[in-house]
């Protein structure tokens, strides 16, 4: 089997940690995940309205941040991606911050919303998880591409009246990026059909899951 090239992204990163075969479904097989029909995929890619950008130097005052680019390509070696933006902090360290079109809903609200609610992020969940661990990608890059440190990285959920959420960011958390980034570089170059992921909790709504022959 021919090694494919692949630019390995954050999106990458995030379906590596939960199950390593949907690196090999996806890219060594060639069997891409179809979202063009989702509509949140959709409204997330057109999320900057007039109504946003009106608002951004707002939030950047509320955390007191100046700006250092806007939609910013980040690489590292190995890994690359687009933050929609990139902070100065006061402390003179960087933070990469990505608008969510979303709800955020903190714990003390679940009770007040269905827990399956479309578009709602609450913590502790999967797409929550998935967010807070590409946001931490996006960190990675940031500290190597800048020579800065990053301390913390920001969600802008605009579906929550522009709520926005800390995610801090420690060095373990960047030492984990670094290593599912070369675990995913070996099994491109050395394609052997992974094991199951340590949990099958997702297994059952996995869109590999009539191909993968993993009992669910």
């Amino acid at each position: 089997m021919p090694t494919p090239t692949v630019l390995l992204t954050p999106s990458i990163i995030a379906t590596h940690t939960y199950c390593p075969r949907t690196v090999w479904f996806e890219h060594l097989l060639n069997m891409p995940q179809d979202l063009t029909d989702n509509f949140k995929v959709q409204q997330g890619r057109n999320i900057h309205t007039p109504q946003l950008n009106n608002k951004k130097s707002y939030l950047r005052q509320q955390l007191k941040a100046e700006l250092v680019q806007e939609d910013a390509f980040l690489h590292t070696q190995g890994l690359r991606g687009r933050v929609d933006e990139v902070l100065e902090m006061p402390d003179g360290s960087l933070a990469p911050l990505d608008y969510r079109y979303a709800e955020f809903m903190p714990k003390e609200q679940q009770g007040h919303k269905k827990a399956n609610s479309s578009g709602v992020v609450r913590p502790g969940s999967r797409v929550f998880k998935n967010i807070r661990l590409q946001m931490q990608c996006y960190a990675y890059m940031l500290q190597q591409q800048y020579n800065k440190p990053v301390k913390q990285a920001f969600v802008v959920f605009t579906r929550s009246q522009y709520h926005i959420e800390t995610i801090n960011v420690h060095a373990a958390d960047l030492d984990r990026i670094k290593v599912a980034t070369a675990e995913i570089e070996h099994l491109l170059r050395h394609p052997v059909f992974p094991g199951p992921p340590n949990t099958i909790n997702h297994c059952t709504d996995c869109l590999y899951n009539p191909v993968c022959n993993y009992d669910v």
